[in-house]
C-alpha cells in the first residue's frame, strides 16, 4: 500500500473516531471500529493493498481519535452557573451581535470563557477586566459569563504582534467605513475581513433566505489573494524565504479575520501546497484535506460536531475538486472557467452541503443556486476593490473616491440582487 493512502487513512479514522465520540456514541466505537476495518480490508485488501495488521492499526486510530476528544473536551473545569469573579484579558477581536457583544477571554490558569456584554463600554484586545457574574454554558458547551459587572483594570495583556494585528484590522475597517455606505462597508468588512458585526437585521435574513452567508465566510480566494499579494511584494528573494513570509502572513491575516473555521481551511490547505512544492514533492488534494481535516481537529476536537462551519467549508471543497469534474465531464464541458464551471461549482457545493443544511435547519431555498450564481461570480471583484479601498480609504484623494466608488456598485449589485430574490421568493 502506498504511503499516501495509510496516511489519507490514518487521518479518517482518527477524525470519525472524534466524531463518534462527539456525538455521543462512546463505547459503541469499540465495536463500530474493528468491524468498518475489517469490511474496509474484505472490500479492498487487493484494490490497495491493505494488510490485516494495517486493519488493526485503523481500529486504533478510530479509537484513539474517541480517546483523544474527550481528554481534549470543550466541557471546561466550570459547571454552569457557577459565580465568576476573577481578572482575565481579551484575547480576541470582538465578535458584535444584536444587542450584545461577545469577546473571547482568558483566566490567569489558562481557563478559555466568553463574554456577552452590552455593545458600551468597549473593549479591545490586551485589556484586562475585572468579571463579576453568573457562568452560563452555551449548547457547544462554552463557558459564558453573561452581562457581568465590568470593570478595566490594566491594558496590554496579550501579544503585541496580535495587538498590532488587530489594530490593523481597525484601520481597514475604517477605511471602508469612510468610502462606503453603511450596507456596502458592512458587506465589504465581511467579504475581506469576516467581519459581520455591521450586518442589520434585515441583511442577515436576506443572506439567509437566500442561503448565500457563504459570501461573507472567508475562503480560499481570500487566501489567494493574500499569497499573491506578498508573492509579488518579495518576488526577487529565493523560495523559501518567500514561502516563509506568505506562511506568516496567512497565519496573521486569518488571526485577524477572527480564525473562522473556513480561513483555516484554507490557510492550512494553501499552506501545506507551498510547503510541498518547496521540498518537491506532489501534494494530492485528497491528503491535503485530510491532513487539514486532521491538524483542525488536533487543536480543537469540537469542531466536528459543533462548528458548522468545519462541516460545510470541507464538503463545499470536497464537491468542488471532486463531484464538479465528475459533472463537467456528464455534460461535455471542457472550460472550467466559463459561466457554465461557476454553475458547475456552485451546484457541486450545494449539492454536498445540502444534507447539513438540511440536518441543522430543516429546509434549504431552492433558489438558492441561482442567487450564487448571479452573485458568486462578482464576488472576487468585491473582495479586490474591497481591499483596495480600504487600505486607500482613509488617504484623502481622487484614488479612495475611485476605488470606493467602483466597489460601492459592485457590493450594491450583490446586496440588492439578495434582496430581490430574498423578497420575491
Amino acid at each position: 500500500m502506498r504511503p499516501d493512502v495509510g496516511a489519507f487513512l490514518i487521518s479518517v479514522f482518527f477524525i470519525s473516531g472524534a466524531s463518534f465520540a462527539a456525538s455521543g456514541l462512546h463505547l459503541s466505537v469499540f465495536l463500530i471500529g474493528p468491524a468498518i476495518s475489517f469490511i474496509i480490508y474484505i472490500l479492498f485488501r487487493r484494490k490497495i493493498r491493505l494488510s490485516l495488521p494495517f486493519s488493526l492499526i485503523l481500529s486504533i486510530c478510530l479509537i484513539l481519535g474517541a480517546f483523544y476528544f474527550h481528554l481534549r473536551d470543550i466541557q471546561s473545569g466550570f459547571s454552569d452557573r457557577e459565580v465568576f469573579k476573577e481578572n482575565v484579558f481579551i484575547n480576541s477581536f470582538p465578535e458584535k451581535g444584536r444587542g450584545s457583544v461577545i469577546y473571547g477571554a482568558e483566566t490567569p490558569d489558562g481557563e478559555l470563557v466568553d463574554i456577552r456584554a452590552r455593545p458600551y463600554p468597549s473593549f479591545r484586545y490586551g485589556d484586562i477586566l475585572m468579571i463579576d457574574g453568573k457562568i452560563s454554558l452555551t449548547k457547544n458547551g462554552t463557558p459564558t459569563v453573561i452581562f457581568p459587572e465590568i470593570t478595566i483594570v490594566g491594558e496590554g495583556a496579550g501579544s503585541p504582534i496580535i495587538a498590532a494585528v488587530f489594530k490593523l484590522r481597525e484601520r481597514l475597517t475604517a477605511g471602508l467605513k469612510s468610502s462606503l455606505s453603511p450596507r456596502s462597508s458592512a458587506l465589504a468588512s465581511g467579504i475581506l475581513l469576516g467581519d459581520k458585526s455591521g450586518f442589520s437585521d434585515d441583511m442577515w435574513d436576506d443572506f439567509r433566505e437566500t442561503g448565500t452567508t457563504h459570501i461573507v465566510a472567508l475562503s480560499g480566494f481570500n487566501i489567494a489573494v493574500v499569497i499573491w499579494a506578498v508573492g509579488l511584494l518579495v518576488a526577487g528573494f529565493s523560495r523559501r524565504f518567500r514561502s516563509a513570509c506568505v506562511l506568516i502572513t496567512v497565519s496573521l491575516f486569518v488571526i485577524m479575520a477572527g480564525a473562522e473555521s473556513s480561513a483555516v481551511r484554507a490557510a492550512i490547505m494553501g499552506s501545506l501546497m507551498l510547503m510541498g512544492r518547496d521540498i518537491g514533492r506532489s501534494t494530492g488534494m485528497r491528503n491535503v484535506i485530510a491532513l487539514s481535516a486532521l491538524l483542525m481537529v488536533v487543536w480543537d476536537p469540537s469542531v466536528v460536531i459543533m462548528d458548522i462551519g468545519f462541516e460545510l467549508s470541507f464538503l463545499a471543497v470536497i464537491g468542488i475538486i471532486y463531484l464538479a469534474p465528475f459533472i463537467r465531464g456528464l455534460i461535455g464541458l471542457t472550460e472550467e472557467a466559463s459561466l457554465g464551471g461557476v454553475l458547475v461549482d456552485t451546484v457541486s457545493a450545494q449539492v454536498m452541503v445540502l444534507p447539513i443544511l438540511l440536518l441543522r435547519f430543516g429546509s434549504v431555498s431552492w433558489y438558492s443556486v441561482i442567487v450564487n450564481l448571479v452573485v458568486v461570480g462578482t464576488v472576487p471583484l468585491a473582495m479586490t476593490l474591497s481591499l483596495f479601498t480600504a487600505v486607500f480609504g482613509s488617504v484623502p484623494g481622487s484614488i479612495s473616491v475611485i476605488v470606493g466608488s467602483l466597489a460601492d456598485v459592485v457590493l450594491r449589485y450583490e446586496l440588492e440582487t439578495i434582496h430581490l430574490f430574498a423578497v420575491v421568493f
